[in-house]
């Protein structure tokens, strides 16, 4: 499945960059793997409830009935995007209100790209984990927590999805100014007080979705509290526990936490877990921290020492 770059350099021909600035600031965002929605709007797919698979009889025995038992699943897809507007004085001190949009567009996306990734980790991810039997109680208790959250990406069960017609302008968010880019009025708070001015207004839109349609593939550590004075931090083994509930595999399985919790896994592990590697492009290295073979990903679009106890 591939990610939201390898989608812009197939599809995003006009935009080729919206997706550097989206994903500048949402790591976890920018390696989820995607697949394309059955519909424009939403996803229709099998949800695997039970399998009844072949087994071993004797010679000339009744062989058993195999089957694999299904429900159809629709998912509605969201929409990533927002509205930017600038006054008419405004746009033209900055040379007009295509070059004002222009300029903001890198901070606007960035932003963008931060909301809908904490919105993948806390709405969708850690909120499934916590609805199943996937999750372990570190026991903080002083609403200062963070979360671990470990993933396993499988197609068809966890991934991504982006709209049949997402990529149609060239773009992995469609940009349209209101009124064919002409004047129209703006209502501001300015002050205390609601004014209404000259000015101009484009709209972002893209619809995409995140689907989680098995038990096997999340799973959580939560109520880890790594600041007050009744700090509570995994052990290694519930870390190796939690791996083993979503039958991690080094292809295809990551944790995902928030950036300050890797020194408390190094003192938990032992810093001997970190590795370089190179990443397409060489002039671009990166580095990954693993837990065995599991790599971690990090992200500050998790709350920071936090959490609400659950």
């Amino acid at each position: 499945m591939p990610t939201l770059k390898e989608l812009s350099v197939m599809y995003a021909k006009k935009q080729p960059k919206q997706v550097d600035a989206i994903t500048e600031d949402s790591p976890i965002l920018s390696m989820l793997p995607f697949e394309e929605a059955s519909h424009d709007m939403w996803n229709v797919a099998e949800e695997v409830e039970s399998v009844t698979g072949p087994g071993f009889v004797d010679l000339d025995a009744e062989l058993p009935i195999v089957n694999v038992a299904t429900k159809l699943t629709k998912k509605d897809l969201s929409i990533m995007g927002g509205i930017a507007q600038v006054p008419e004085d405004t746009a033209q001190l900055s040379g007009g209100a295509p070059r004002y949009f222009s300029k903001k567009e890198p901070l606007l996306l960035r932003k963008s790209g931060e909301t809908a990734e904490k919105a993948i980790l806390y709405n969708m991810i850690r909120v499934h984990a916590l609805a199943g039997s996937n999750k372990i109680n570190a026991e903080g208790s002083s609403n200062a927590n963070h979360s671990i959250l470990a993933v396993r990406f499988a197609t068809g069960e966890c991934n991504g999805l982006y709209s049949p017609k997402g990529f149609a302008n060239g773009a992995m968010l469609d940009v349209k100014a209101f009124n064919n880019g002409a004047l129209m009025d703006l209502t501001y708070t300015r002050n205390g007080a609601t004014v209404t001015v000259p000015g101009y207004k484009i709209r972002y839109k893209g619809y995409f979705g995140f689907q989680i349609l098995s038990s096997r593939v999340v799973g959580v550590i939560y109520n880890v509290d790594r600041v007050s004075s009744t700090k509570k931090l995994p052990t290694a083994t519930q870390i190796d526990d939690l791996l083993a509930m979503i039958r991690a595999n080094n292809s295809s399985t990551y944790l995902f936490m928030h950036p300050k919790l890797l020194s408390n896994l190094k003192d938990i592990r032992g810093a001997g877990n970190r590795i370089t590697v190179s990443s397409p492009d060489i002039n671009n290295p990166v580095i990954i921290d693993r837990w065995d073979r599991i790599p971690i990903v990090t992200s500050y679009n998790f709350l920071d020492a936090a959490e609400a106890n659950v």
